[in-house]
């Protein structure tokens, strides 16, 4: 894909972040742009904000773009409603929250059709692990990879082509997110009639920074906008709030870095007292200058460049005391191949 195209794509996607497209926009969508945002993960928001301008008028792509916003509407459906199955069989056994995919997609996004649908993201504690893969063998589900450094475990259900990932900490156990704030602070929404347990508006906005910024090879634009459409639509404490609330949780510079991305690549998609004030440290600048090179790399994976590995990248975005230690420590305990059983504070 061209440079151009990666700027057409931005540009869109920061219109319709901040406003209604118009016909001249929409003029800008070509198969290159549909294909590219199609690779970014973000072809149903812009299906859906093309659509609502070219109702009655045509556009060079209007059947594609048509093709896409059912395909997700009905992928969304079906992910609603294996979750309310899922839930009704699992929540009432062990303790639960699910977040992202369609809690996403019904509590922020102005229409089902606009989130890209994926897989279902479950959390629980560890110790509670086994009772979750019973659980969901009984439902259909079949375990496919236990991922220790990633502190998940990834089930598929080949009959309903669904993909759960059962996660036991977020991100992983190195960043120490305090994740029992988030616990405490977890509500219930109502999703096609049935109850489900997620993260407080706000814990939600806070871990969609986190989600975009966690692994530096990654990042999609995607990622961005949920970034930006979460953060716009719980905006009533402002950045202060907002930062606030992610120091607590231990992830402001996360936080920070997803801002700025979005600020960079989406301009003027969020509203004025979310910015980040004054210049990114060194650490931040070099996170936001990597993460940005794999998002519009050529390859679409590139060798890291300017971190070695995973835990380089971790210490970088750390605010904690003594996170080099922090990192000597988890990779002993992976030699040994050991993986605690609690969270790193």
């Amino acid at each position: 894909m061209t440079a151009s195209s990666h700027r057409t794509l931005c540009r869109l996607l920061s219109r319709s972040l901040q406003a209604k497209l118009t016909p001249a926009d929409c003029s800008a969508v070509t198969t290159d742009v549909l294909q590219l945002a199609q690779t970014q993960g973000v072809a149903p928001w812009l299906a859906f904000h093309v659509l609502s301008v070219h109702q009655e008028s045509s556009h060079p792509l209007k059947l594609e773009l048509q093709e896409i916003s059912i395909a997700n509407v009905h992928a969304t459906m079906l992910l609603t409603q294996e979750l309310l199955r899922i839930w009704g069989k699992l929540h009432q056994q062990l303790p639960l929250i699910c977040w992202k995919g369609p809690v996403h997609s019904l509590l922020f996004y102005p229409d089902i059709s606009a989130r890209r649908a994926g897989d279902l993201d479950l959390l629980t504690h560890r110790p509670y692990l086994g009772e979750a893969t019973l659980l969901l063998e009984e439902l259909g589900y079949q375990q496919l990879q236990l991922i220790e450094d990633a502190s998940q475990a990834v089930f598929h259900n080949a009959d309903r082509g669904i993909t759960i990932d059962l996660h036991w900490c977020i991100p992983r156990e190195e960043l120490g997110l305090k994740e029992d704030l988030a616990w405490e602070t977890r509500q219930d929404v109502r999703l096609l009639g049935g109850n489900i347990t997620t993260f407080s508006n706000e814990d939600l906005a806070v871990l969609s920074a986190l989600n975009a910024t966690k692994e530096y090879w990654n990042l999609t634009l995607h990622q961005l906008v949920d970034v930006a459409v979460i953060l716009n639509s719980v905006n009533v404490m402002g950045l202060q709030g907002i930062d606030a609330r992610a120091r607590r949780l231990k992830c402001a510079r996360p936080l920070e870095i997803a801002l700025r991305l979005v600020d960079q690549h989406l301009p003027a998609s969020l509203t004025e007292d979310l910015l980040p004030n004054g210049k990114a440290d060194k650490r931040t600048d070099q996170a936001c200058r990597e993460l940005a090179g794999h998002m519009f790399g050529d390859s679409g994976f590139k060798p890291p460049t300017t971190f070695p590995d995973q835990e380089a990248y971790y210490r970088t975005i750390d605010d904690r005391p003594f996170a080099a230690l922090r990192s000597v420590y988890f990779r002993v305990l992976k030699r040994l191949k050991r993986a605690p059983y609690w969270s790193a504070r």
